[in-house]
C-alpha cells in the first residue's frame, strides 16, 4: 500500500518526513533499486513546496505533457514487459531520455534504456547520472534532487545506491565506437540484450554530426591532415550504427542527424543515399528493413525525397525553429503487415506554438526581489497561482488526479505558514 500522498506533501523538511511506498513497482525498474530507496524515495507530487530562489515548489510533480498543449497525449496502456533501447553515440542522451519517459495510461513505461554508449566524457556523466534516474524508475530519492538543487554536494552514489547505480554504470557505457575493443564488447552486450528481449528491441542514435554538418564541412580546408583524416573516420561512422543494427535486428530504429548529412559527400559520392541502402539492408539481408520518412507529402522511402527526412520543429508543436533529419526505420516483417495508416509519420499543425504558449502558463518563481514585498504578499500571490496551476492541469488518469489535488492542496498548506525566502517570522 502506500502512503498518505497529501500528509506527505505536508511534511516539511526536518519534521520528520512520512514516505510513501511505491503503489506499483515499475516492471524495467530492478527490484534491488526498489529495495534500495526504501525509506528516503517517495512517491510524491509536491516537492517541498517552501520559496526558495531558483527551486520551483512543484519541481517533484511532473505530469507528461504534449508541448503546446494542456492535454497529454492519449496512449493505450503499456504492454506488461517495456521493449529494450540501445542507443549509440548518444551524446547526453536525448534520444534515449524521450523513449524513456513515454508511458502509458496506465503509467508504465513503454520503453527501457539497456545500453548507451558514448565516447566524450562530460557526456557519459549524464548518461550515467540520468541511467541512475531511471534505476529509480524515475521517482529518484531526495538526495538526487537536494544536490541537482545546489542544496548538497554529489553524493556517493555507489555507497548509498550500490544495486541502482551497479545498473546505471551497466547501461551508460563509456566507449569509442568504431575501435576493436569497442565492437567486441558492443556485441557481446547486443547478444545479451537480443537473448533475453527477442525482438521487443529498439535502435537510437546519430553518428557524429561534425562530419556532415555545413560549420564542418567549411572549416575542414582549415584543418590539419590529422585533422581530416579524424573527419573522414567520423563520415564512415554510420556503418557501425548499421552493423549493430544487422545483429541486433530490432523491431524498429530511429536515426537522427543534422541536414548536412543530405548533401555531404564522402569518397565522391553522397552519403545520404549510401546510408540509407546500408539500413535497408542490414544484416547482409537485402530489404530487411523498411525506411521511412517522416514529414509528409511521402511516407515510405518509395518516392521520398531527401528533403522528405528533415524534420522541422516549429511544424509539429515545438516552440524553437530546429530542423534535423530523422530517418526511422520498421523491420520489414512488421512494416508489409502495417496499414498505411499506422506508418510512422508526423502530421503538420496547422498552428505555431510559440515560446509564450509553453511558458507563459508556468507559475512565477520566487526570487525574493519583488517591490513591496511582505509575507502576506507572498502568501497571496502563492495561491493565485495554485489557482493557475489547477485550471491549466493536464489530463491525468484518477489516481494521478488524486495526487495532483493533494499535492495542490499540501502546496498551499505549506505555503499558509511557510516564511518566503530571506524574510524572518
Amino acid at each position: 500500500s502506500s502512503g498518505s500522498l497529501g500528509a506527505d506533501a505536508r511534511n516539511s523538511r526536518g519534521r520528520g518526513r512520512r514516505h510513501g511506498i511505491w503503489e506499483r513497482r515499475d516492471p524495467g525498474v530492478p527490484a534491488a533499486a526498489c529495495r534500495e530507496v526504501g525509506t528516503e524515495c517517495r512517491e510524491r507530487a509536491v516537492r517541498d513546496a517552501a520559496p526558495v530562489r531558483g527551486v520551483s515548489p512543484y519541481r517533484g510533480f511532473r505530469p507528461s505533457c504534449a508541448i503546446g498543449s494542456r492535454h497529454p497525449p492519449r496512449l493505450p496502456s503499456s504492454m506488461t514487459r517495456p521493449f529494450a533501447v540501445v542507443d549509440l553515440f548518444s551524446g547526453p542522451g536525448g534520444l534515449g531520455e524521450g523513449f524513456s519517459a513515454c508511458r502509458g495510461r496506465d503509467g508504465n513505461r513503454f520503453y527501457r534504456c539497456l545500453l548507451s554508449v558514448e565516447k566524450e566524457a562530460s557526456a557519459h556523466r549524464t548518461l550515467r547520472l540520468r541511467a541512475l534516474y531511471w534505476a529509480f524508475g524515475g521517482l529518484a530519492p531526495d538526495s538526487y534532487y537536494d544536490w541537482l538543487n545546489g542544496e548538497t554536494g554529489e553524493p556517493d552514489w555507489e555507497s548509498l545506491y550500490p544495486d541502482a547505480w551497479r545498473v546505471a554504470r551497466r547501461v551508460a557505457t563509456h566507449l569509442e565506437l568504431g575501435s576493436r575493443d569497442a565492437s567486441a564488447l558492443l556485441e557481446q552486450r547486443i547478444d545479451e540484450i537480443r537473448e533475453e528481449y527477442g525482438d521487443r528491441t529498439v535502435l537510437l542514435g546519430g553518428p557524429p554530426c561534425q562530419a556532415y554538418s555545413l560549420a564542418g564541412r567549411a572549416q575542414e580546408t582549415r584543418l590539419s591532415d590529422a585533422a581530416r583524416e579524424e573527419n573522414h573516420k567520423r563520415a564512415s561512422l554510420h556503418e557501425e550504427y548499421a552493423k549493430a543494427l544487422g545483429r541486433l535486428r530490432p523491431a524498429a530504429f530511429v536515426m537522427e542527424n543534422v541536414k548536412g548529412i543530405l548533401s555531404a559527400i564522402h569518397g565522391g559520392q553522397r552519403i545520404f543515399p549510401k546510408i540509407l541502402r546500408g539500413l535497408e539492408d542490414a544484416g547482409g539481408t537485402t530489404g530487411a528493413y523498411r525506411v521511412f520518412a517522416l514529414t509528409p507529402p511521402s511516407s515510405s522511402l518509395d518516392g521520398a525525397g531527401p528533403s522528405d527526412f528533415v524534420v522541422r520543429a516549429e511544424n509539429h508543436g515545438v516552440p524553437q525553429a530546429r530542423h534535423r533529419v530523422f530517418v526511422v526505420g520498421l523491420r520489414a516483417d512488421l512494416a508489409d503487415s502495417l496499414p498505411e495508416v499506422l506508418q510512422p509519420r508526423l502530421t503538420r499543425r496547422d498552428d505555431r506554438v510559440s515560446a509564450n504558449d509553453v511558458l507563459g502558463v508556468m507559475v512565477p518563481m520566487r526570487s525574493g526581489l519583488s517591490r513591496n514585498d511582505s509575507p502576506e504578499r507572498w502568501q497571496q500571490e502563492f495561491r493565485t497561482a495554485c489557482i493557475r496551476v489547477r485550471r491549466n492541469r493536464p489530463r491525468l488518469p484518477p489516481s494521478a488526479l488524486r495526487r495532483f489535488h493533494a499535492a495542490l492542496r499540501g502546496a498551499r498548506e505549506h505555503a499558509d505558514r511557510a516564511v518566503p525566502f530571506g524574510r524572518t517570522a
